[in-house]
């Protein structure tokens, strides 16, 4: 009987068989049936075929109506089920919240199920509930939130290693990957969990102590690095003077933590040197006075023109849109351009436009485009996204124009909640701060004439901010919102929290040194036993390295093949892509069932465990790594599976 088959001899039956065997587990007696089964269902030829299978053989059996009841361990090895992926993932959900599932064991169980056939199917989901898990596991174990005074906060919110910026980025991803999948109920409690904890654990407690350090600034002067600084010194200290041209991008709104995704993005193409240090924007954290303080100027002046339009001078010239910002920067040897005007531009084009000029202004304008309209807002998260798409594109392609000096920066951040903040005294704030006069009032920030500090607003007048003269400046504390009529609440800035006046300074630099060789992540194969004497074995494919900037995820083929390439086994397709040291080197799914009568022709033979690169479900090149042993025949083959 075909794979030891003794049913009724039909070709739905066997067909019946096959799964159900795969769904309950195959026994040594299979082996088989089970590399056949295997194989066809995992080869990229077949898989179409198999997904058909699958749903009639479902319906005939019901078999995914009963998953709610199975065991964890046994659904996880029913590779063809329907429906097993979205029972695994609410389970997980369930953990993730009260807090006895962490993102290790996500990772795990995600991992197990790359294989199966309907992964493709739920893979945003598993990408979400690890999202999810990241964020609650980092918020668990986060430590309270406390400094002394503003530089202590603003160090512990922007170090690179174990920065508090790493949650706001984590937050981002888990709202994207959460919205990717918006449809499916699976996450309803998720949303809600990470809402609250993002809200209660981090920025409540984070604003409590930054409003203590606010409170005790007489200026809005940051003791910081020498690598990082107030952005109005940004022209003046590293782009004026310097020996080659510098290319500056400028994307509205990119805040700190994005522009550390952007760098690590730059870092992975290998064709620079790149750099990323904190620099704090002007107050109030808006777009006009930010865009100034970034150009050539001396002093620069804050004044409000009509009902509430700020007007931004340098040196008593306008600093309002791309033409002004153009005749400022001509004035000082450079050129500006929109990143439209650039954006389809061929190499050989965009050098001649830069053709003269000592320095080059590039503006950038997704994000802020996207979450200061209510009507857009709550797609911030893509925006992000698309953004740092777009700049690394932009970095790309300056660099084939021979650009080797580009700076990536940005005129302020943003706070951003998925949810609409509560309409009450803990979210939104009433009323206007003390002084002689208010002219305008926006969510994040009041203008007008001697402000005061109060118990709910934080005051600084012009000279005290870095202005020559303007207006006096008062921001609510924390992270609440100004009660105006309107909506778009969800995406704010102007205020003077960490997320809003902290932006990335990125520089790359081309032809300098310093830049680390991309490639994939380390691999290592081992098996126990230098002979192998079953026909069912598991070798261990270790990743020897974390996926980083520099270490890319690398997708293999495990196999069995004699010394001369012939294949001797089925095959198993793993990704290795832990992005964390402690999951690195953990034993993957990786059973290796021998072709029938190899053990038995091949006795007494040198053979070789091989890992080949696959690339959309192709094998391709040589081996990237191999493990030799040799095959053993005692007579218990059969009993493959065991550790012998």
């Amino acid at each position: 009987a075909i794979w030891g088959y003794d049913g009724e001899h039909t070709f739905d039956a066997l067909m019946t068989w096959l799964f159900v065997m795969n769904a309950s587990g195959w026994d040594h007696r299979h082996n088989s049936a089970q590399r056949d089964f295997s194989m066809w269902t995992r080869d990229v030829a077949t898989r179409d075929d198999a997904r058909r299978w699958a749903k009639r053989v479902d319906e005939a059996t019901g078999a995914s109506s009963a998953l709610h009841d199975a065991a964890t361990d046994s659904l996880l090895i029913d590779t063809t089920t329907p429906g097993v992926d979205r029972e695994l993932i609410s389970r997980l959900v369930r953990g993730i919240v009260d807090g006895s599932v962490g993102v290790a064991q996500v990772e795990e169980q995600r991992g197990r199920r790359r294989e199966g056939l309907w992964f493709d199917d739920t893979e945003a989901l598993w990408d979400a509930a690890r999202a999810g898990a990241r964020l609650l596991t980092h918020l668990r174990a986060l430590p309270g939130i406390s400094f002394s005074d503003a530089a202590e906060g603003f160090s512990r919110y922007t170090d690179l290693d174990g920065g508090l910026w790493a949650i706001d980025q984590e937050y981002r991803h888990y709202v994207r990957a959460s919205r990717a999948v918006h449809v499916d109920d699976v996450l309803t409690d998720l949303d809600r969990h990470v809402e609250n904890a993002y809200r209660d654990d981090y920025l409540r407690p984070l604003s409590r102590t930054w409003d203590d350090a606010l409170r005790g600034m007489r200026t809005w002067d940051i003791a910081v690095p020498s690598s990082s600084g107030r952005i109005d010194s940004f022209h003046r200290l590293l782009v004026a003077g310097t020996h080659r041209r510098t290319v500056v991008i400028i994307s509205d709104a990119l805040r700190y933590e994005a522009g550390i995704e952007l760098a690590d993005h730059l870092r992975s193409l290998g064709r620079g040197a790149v750099a990323v240090n904190p620099w704090y924007t002007m107050l109030p954290s808006i777009t006009a006075l930010g865009m100034a303080a970034l150009l050539p100027h001396r002093e620069l002046t804050l004044g409000v023109r009509g009902k509430d339009q700020v007007i931004v001078e340098a040196d008593g010239r306008s600093t309002s849109g791309i033409d002004a910002r153009r005749t400022i920067l001509e004035g000082a040897d450079g050129r500006a351009f929109t990143y439209e005007e650039l954006a389809s531009d061929a190499v050989k084009s965009m050098r001649s436009k830069f053709k003269g000029a000592s320095a080059v202004y590039i503006y950038h304008d997704v994000i802020d485009a996207t979450g200061d309209h209510a009507a857009s807002e709550s797609a911030t998260p893509d925006a992000v996204h698309r953004a740092i798409g777009e700049l690394s594109d932009l970095v790309g392609k300056l660099i084939s124009a021979d650009i080797t000096r580009i700076l990536v920066t940005a005129d302020h951040g943003f706070l951003f909640q998925d949810s609409e903040p509560a309409n009450d005294d803990t979210a939104k704030q009433s009323g206007v701060p003390r002084g002689r006069s208010v002219s305008v009032k926006k969510r994040r920030y009041v203008l007008g004439k001697e402000l005061e500090s109060t118990d709910d607003f934080v005051a600084f007048n012009a000279t005290s901010v870095g202005l020559t003269d303007g207006p006096s400046v008062a921001l609510p504390y924390g992270t609440r919102r100004i009660r105006i009529q309107g909506r778009g609440n969800r995406f704010v800035h102007g205020g003077a929290s960490l997320q809003e006046i902290t932006t990335p300074v990125i520089e790359v630099s081309v032809g300098s040194g310093g830049t680390e060789k991309v490639r994939d992540v380390g691999i290592a194969l081992h098996y126990d036993d230098t002979s192998l004497k079953v026909n069912r074995f598991s070798p261990r494919v270790i990743q020897q390295e974390p996926v980083s900037p520099t270490r890319r995820p690398l997708t293999v083929t495990i196999g069995l093949e004699s010394m001369s390439g012939e294949q001797l086994s089925s095959t198993r397709v793993i990704t290795l892509d832990a992005g964390v040291r402690s999951e690195v080197s953990l034993k993957q799914s990786s059973e290796l069932i021998l072709f029938d009568g190899v053990l038995e022709r091949h006795s007494g033979e040198a053979v070789r465990i091989v890992a080949y690169k696959t690339v959309h479900g192709q094998v391709v090149g040589e081996p990237v790594a191999t493990h030799e042993l040799t095959l053993n025949d005692n007579g218990f083959g059969a009993f493959g599976g065991f550790d012998l």
